[in-house]
């Protein structure tokens, strides 16, 4: 499956979700899939956040924890998952307030593998 199909099977999966996001630590976005057009901007939410996560990656290698895999956003217009897949890239899932955002780490998991082979 490409990324897009990824992230659109991602999405599906998940009542609830607003759109997905494949993006490098850069900030550069590879691939998204949005359920709803109208909605926030995501995208450039995730980019604003970037400096964010990477100081979040960074912390947890300096105090010699292991390294990061998943980070959880609660904002007032939703919740946002987001899940290394490598040093280098991760993919991050919006959810609506309200969604089941258990299940959609689970799904987010499952379908990281996936994401991680496609990579290479």
């Amino acid at each position: 499956m490409s990324f897009e199909e990824e992230l659109e099977a991602i999405c599906s999966s998940v009542d609830g979700a607003r759109s997905a996001v494949l993006m490098s630590r850069d900030g550069i976005s590879v691939a998204i899939h949005k359920l709803d057009e109208r909605g926030p901007d995501d995208e450039t939410m995730l980019i604003e956040l970037v400096a964010s996560l990477n100081q979040a990656v960074s912390a947890a290698q300096a105090s010699g924890a292991a390294p990061l895999s998943s980070v959880d956003l609660h904002t007032g217009i939703g919740t946002i998952i987001v899940r290394w897949l490598s040093e280098e890239y991760f993919v991050a899932l919006m959810l609506n307030p309200g969604a089941l955002d258990g299940h959609a780490r689970y799904v987010l998991r499952i379908h990281s593998l996936a994401l991680e082979k496609e990579l290479l």
